[in-house]
């Protein structure tokens, strides 16, 4: 069975080799693509502070985490869990830099950066040149972003990547279930996809007044290539 680990963290900061740690692990299993399973979930004791500035955006304080397990105390259970699947994560250089350096901490053998498979890119090649964070993607694929409007979360976030990557893949015909009202999806930021095999031919005639405009309109731009 097609078997993956769909993976977040949270840290004290984004820089892994200046002492920056984490402080939140979630790991949740998805089969063949789909079907969401069982789940790994610690907060770390990261033994150093947690900057503020950190709190505010994950909600996790020094006193959440001061009895909680440092990364060595739970390193077995984490990769018996993750046994040889292929990880999913969300910009996945970040996750994999920040698990690999706890491993070589805990004498470990590092996870192989092939085995990752990351939708950030998958994303910038499906959308190029646009935003394609997690929350924007969850907005654009009509995902419910309820459970992480206080705070980021490695589980929440988890979850909420899992159901991106299953878009992202094609899991379904269309991008969105149902039917959504146009004006409300441009408001919303969300993207419809049409075939567009599925609309008839139409021809527009122009008019004489509407053909002569348009000569007088070309005739007035410089080097233009309809006047060759």
């Amino acid at each position: 069975m097609n078997r993956k680990i769909l993976l977040d963290v949270e840290t004290t900061g984004f820089y892994y080799d200046r002492d920056d740690k984490i402080v939140e692990l979630a790991c949740v299993e998805i089969f063949e693509d789909r079907n969401m399973a069982k789940e790994l979930h610690y907060y770390i004791n990261p033994q150093r502070e947690i900057p503020a500035e950190t709190t505010q955006v994950h909600g996790i304080t020094n006193e959440m985490v001061a009895d909680s397990p440092t990364f060595a105390n739970i390193v077995e259970e984490f990769l018996n869990f993750v046994g040889d699947s292929e990880i999913i994560a969300h910009n996945a250089k970040f996750d994999m830099s920040f698990i690999n350096a706890e491993l070589q901490k805990a004498s470990q053998e590092i996870i192989n950066p092939n085995r990752f498979i990351d939708t950030l890119k998958m994303a910038q090649e499906k959308f190029p040149g646009q935003r394609n964070s997690l929350d924007v993607l969850c907005k654009r694929f009509g995902i419910d972003l309820e459970s992480r409007k206080d705070h980021h979360g490695a589980l929440i976030d988890t979850k909420l990547l899992g159901e991106v990557y299953v878009k992202l893949i094609g899991g379904q015909k269309s991008m969105f279930d149902g039917d959504f009202d146009n004006a409300e999806n441009v408001a919303s930021g969300k993207i419809l996809s049409y075939d567009n095999n599925n609309f008839p031919y139409r021809k527009f005639e122009l008019t004489a007044m509407e053909m002569e405009n348009h000569k007088n309109f070309v005739a007035k731009i410089k080097n233009s290539q309809w006047n060759i």
